[in-house]
């Protein structure tokens, strides 16, 4: 039996947190799930690039290591709390993020928002 993670991660937070995430920003719900379908994969390949460094793994592992992941026990909920909550996830995962993606961060953001129909 074979097993997809990128399935397995998008049915995971395309329910409740596409609902909330799209009330947040105002946009429609099908435009964030669009949006976070883009999402996972080009983090995904990211995370495999990074692994390919001689220290890629150790680093990400280590940045993993400093993220509070008490937030991610209820991931449909965090945008419940309003901006501050959203702000948290943000700084917390943002660091990540800009590692995985560095240069290259830009050139996503602009290709999953004409992808999905989000403002950038």
């Amino acid at each position: 039996m074979s097993i997809n993670l990128l399935d397995m991660l998008k049915n995971q937070v395309t329910g409740k947190l596409a609902s909330q995430a799209s009330s947040f920003l105002g946009e429609s719900e099908g435009n964030v799930k669009s949006a976070l379908g883009g999402i996972f994969p080009a983090l995904l390949g990211s995370v495999i690039d990074k692994t390919s460094e001689p220290s890629g793994a150790s680093g990400l592992m280590d940045m993993i290591g400093k993220v509070d992941t008490n937030m991610l026990g209820d991931i449909g909920g965090l945008f419940g709390g309003g901006a501050s909550s959203v702000n948290g996830v943000l700084n917390s995962g943002g660091g990540i993020v800009d590692s995985l993606l560095g240069n290259k961060m830009g050139g996503v953001v602009e290709m999953i928002s004409k992808i999905s129909g989000l403002k950038s």
